[in-house]
């Protein structure tokens, strides 16, 4: 199917990383609720397919390909990009010794494929209801008083499924509490994007915010010192 598999996943994952996100540490639910799965099948995703489809910018956990969103009368929003998920799975062959260097397991070869899927919010389908699961969480005290407490705090909104600081608007965006697995990453996410507000002109100015840099660079380095990442 062209590029290699690995190349393909390997460079998504460079992308995600440069643009600040790291996959495999989202500790909150999609707003639309529920594991990212095909729309089709209403199989969930496993593996790296879950990392590399629940950290995109999307509420819906719906996903399908281009021809599944033709067949369902549906197309995909101009400049839309795909995201690729893997397919695996073992297939028999005649021969049942392996070959000298052959790492398969005996009788069967490996087949590894990769899709480019869309999520249903970059198509012009309408996403099926889904109903949101909430969790309730007693407060940590402590850290509500931190919080409350800190100078010239900046504003925190609530809501849509991404958590980040916004230097030239001053402001955090975090998902709504219970849309997080446990209070302890609510409070550790709120943190996160708190000690990155501090760099604010108006704060302790720091170079790492008042001046781009990339995920993985050394003034990105400074913020994450802060943050515990």
């Amino acid at each position: 199917m062209g590029a290699n598999v690995y190349d393909v996943i390997n460079q998504r994952i460079l992308e995600l990383l440069q643009k600040g996100t790291v996959p495999w540490r989202k500790p909150w639910r999609a707003a639309g609720g529920g594991q990212p799965m095909n729309l089709i099948s209403m199989k969930p995703y496993k593996g790296i397919n879950v990392w590399l489809t629940a950290c995109q910018e999307y509420g819906s956990p719906y996903w399908l390909t281009f021809k599944q969103c033709q067949d369902k009368g549906g197309h995909i929003i101009k400049g839309s990009k795909s995201t690729p998920v893997i397919f695996f799975q073992w297939l028999g062959k005649k021969d049942a010794e392996p070959t000298s260097g052959d790492t398969s397991t005996k009788g069967k070869i490996p087949l590894l494929r990769y899709y480019s899927v869309f999520n249903i919010e970059q198509t012009s389908l309408t996403p099926p209801e889904t109903e949101e699961i909430h969790s309730d969480f007693e407060p940590i005290t402590i850290a509500e008083n931190i919080i409350t407490n800190m100078p010239m705090r900046p504003e925190i909104k609530y809501g849509g499924d991404r958590a980040y600081y916004s230097p030239s608007l001053d402001y955090i965006q975090l998902p709504h509490q219970h849309t997080f697995d446990t209070i302890e990453h609510f409070q550790n996410t709120r943190f996160h994007e708190l000690a990155h507000a501090t760099g604010h002109a108006n704060r302790l100015g720091r170079k790492s915010i008042l001046e781009p840099s990339y995920f993985g660079s050394h003034e990105y380095s400074g913020q994450a010192d802060l943050t515990g990442q």
